[in-house]
């Protein structure tokens, strides 16, 4: 007898990127289907691979998940709409 697999469905999400972000993106948000589950970590490094400042940005960036913050170690879920919070300078 033939087993049957259910195919699985790719997780959809929405990110949402503000000021920095949005300038070096050059968009404002965008929904993705991600095959599996990633850190928020791993997602931020793909979407700014091209960033030569990445790495400085990674570590002043936070990030909320459904509205709530959440440290880069995250594993997304189905669902979630993620926001990439820039660092802010004042004075």
């Amino acid at each position: 007898m033939a087993k049957m697999h259910k195919k699985r469905e790719d997780m959809k999400i929405r990110l949402e990127y503000f000021a920095i972000y949005r300038d070096l993106l050059g968009k404002s948000s965008e929904d993705l289907e991600l095959s599996e589950s990633i850190s928020i970590k791993d997602l931020f490094l793909q979407k700014t691979d091209s960033l030569k400042e990445r790495d400085e940005l990674l570590e002043s960036t936070v990030f909320a998940v459904n509205s709530d913050y959440e440290d880069s170690g995250y594993m997304i879920q189905d669902g979630d709409e993620i926001v990439f919070i820039p660092p802010v300078s004042g004075g």
